[in-house]
């Protein structure tokens, strides 16, 4: 496997908080998995703010082959993908299991399902290769897509 470089600006820009979440898109996983989809998409990370604000930011090359042409243009290339952040408020647990060392594989995302129960929901991600995410959290969703080139994209 050949890994691809992030650009320059990617791991400051989650990492520090610099990235411009104002521009993203507020909405529930329902919403979101009613238009788009995470299937085939590459895992980069998860960051857990805990020390300030209990948020959650997942990263993700999102496959660009999933997404509608008016939103991205299709491409097969992964450099080509753009980065999909995921900033989830009052995250309260996280769970993870059979995150083994792949070696030189990434990790694509299988499915991903929210489920609303009482008062929280509970995020399931799963992946390819057989690990599995889950979420607990409470907040509000915001969905964020960057291209490489650091052009925020319409979603």
């Amino acid at each position: 496997m050949i890994e691809l470089e992030q650009p320059a600006w990617f791991y400051h820009g989650w990492i520090e908080g610099d990235l411009p979440w104002n521009q993203g898109k507020q909405m529930s996983f329902d919403q979101f998995h009613s238009k788009y989809t995470l299937h085939d998409s590459i895992w980069l990370g998860m960051f857990y703010d805990i020390a300030f604000e209990q948020t959650l930011s997942l990263a993700i090359h999102w496959d660009a082959i999933w997404l509608p042409d008016e939103i991205y243009q299709s491409s097969s290339t992964v450099r080509d993908w753009p980065y999909l952040f995921i900033r989830i408020e009052q995250a309260h647990s996280v769970t993870t299991d059979n995150y083994g060392d792949l070696k030189d594989m990434q990790r694509s995302i299988a499915t991903s399902e929210n489920i609303v129960v009482s008062d929280q929901n509970l995020l399931a991600i799963d992946d390819v290769s057989g690990g599995k995410l889950s979420i607990t959290y409470k907040g509000p969703v915001t969905f964020l897509a960057i291209d490489p080139a650091k052009r925020v994209v319409s979603i």
